[in-house]
């Protein structure tokens, strides 16, 4: 599947009378709201925005009866406001996702999940303590160094297709560009070794990916 549209719609709180009530209250500044929605080919539509858009949404997902899911990406404090944030939505039944357990260290104790459920923490503020040494540690870390790397998508016929970044190698796939799952498909990646081939290559990726 691919994306089909990307819309940045302004959503007013009146466009639909016996909705409004709904979206009103879950709104906190206003009567005017605007997010953006993602068509998938297949029909599927994902909405973004703010606190009060995602609220608002979540209103007439309960109008409706559609439910939906969350997702972001951030650290454990991410992860203990979409705990919160979720909880707020009757129809936020489907599986959410921070994407909290992809960093190497953390600012604070993740949220405990147990077999797929968390527990919405009604200790002060997002219930989660952040980790002063954890948080100096980060903040006196050397600056990460920017390394070059060319990520390839190899299909199972040979063919391979070469990337300078992941939001490129993305867009591939997002806009329909390259095909979707096949069995077999799998990803190399290869950082900078000085080589001029590796030069060569990756400045070319940079124009645009690369097949061969």
């Amino acid at each position: 599947m691919k994306i089909a549209a990307i819309d940045a719609i302004p959503l007013t709180m009146s466009f639909l009378p016996e909705v409004s009530p709904h979206m009103l209250r879950a709104a906190t500044h206003g009567t005017a709201l605007s997010f953006y929605r993602v068509t998938l080919d297949n029909g599927v539509e994902g909405y973004g925005g703010d606190v009060d858009s995602l609220r608002a949404l979540a209103g007439l997902a309960r109008e409706f009866h559609k439910p939906f899911w969350i997702q972001t990406v951030g650290t454990s404090l991410r992860a203990a406001w979409l705990a919160h944030l979720a909880s707020t939505g009757s129809e936020a039944l489907l599986s959410h996702m921070a994407a909290h357990d992809l960093w190497v260290s953390d600012v604070a104790r993740p949220p405990k999940v147990v077999d797929g459920w968390v527990q919405v923490s009604d200790a002060p503020g997002l219930g989660v303590l952040p980790d002063p040494a954890a948080i100096e540690q980060l903040r006196n870390a050397p600056p990460t160094p920017k390394t070059r790397r060319v990520s390839t998508v190899v299909y199972p016929s040979g063919v391979r297709w070469h990337f300078a970044d992941e939001m490129q190698r993305h867009e591939a796939f997002y806009f329909g560009h390259l095909p979707g799952f096949s069995s077999g498909v799998h990803l190399e990646v290869t950082d900078d070794d000085g080589s001029p081939a590796f030069d060569h290559l990756w400045t070319r990726c940079r124009i645009a990916p690369v097949v061969d």
